[in-house]
């Protein structure tokens, strides 16, 4: 009878530690999962986006990039659940525009952001970085 108390014991206390060793914050790891992507220059201005002029990889939870280019021409992201503007001016500031996912965005631009994980608090901002 203390032999059968005993082991019932033993496998109540190993479902415990089994379940607290599993990962509770799923939705953490979702954004960091999608918190990744490429950011491509092209030289032409049009609708192609054909010719590519550099390309920024950016993968994580907290990405606060700002990125001048020198060769002004169309801006497409690739895969990416961060929020992505290209601005006008250099250092991103000014008044930026969001860049949606595999569009080809054909304007004139002198640099671009990249603030991951996207927060849709961030969506009305003009300024960069964004604030926590």
């Amino acid at each position: 009878m203390v032999a059968i108390k005993i082991s019932t014991l033993a496998l109540f206390v190993s479902m415990i530690t089994l379940s607290s060793a599993m990962p509770i914050d799923s939705e953490a790891q979702t954004i960091e999962a999608r918190a990744r992507g490429n950011a491509v220059v092209y030289t032409s201005v049009g609708p192609s986006c054909d010719q590519v002029v550099e390309r920024q990889a950016f993968q994580g939870d907290n990405v606060h990039i700002c990125h001048e280019v020198t060769n002004i021409g169309s801006l497409r992201v690739e895969g990416s659940g961060c929020l992505v503007k290209y601005w006008q001016n250099r250092g991103c500031k000014g008044r930026g525009v969001q860049v949606l996912d595999s569009y080809c965005q054909s304007v004139q631009f002198s640099s671009y952001s990249v603030d991951c994980p996207y927060r849709s608090k961030d969506r009305g901002q003009q300024t960069w970085p964004y604030p926590n």
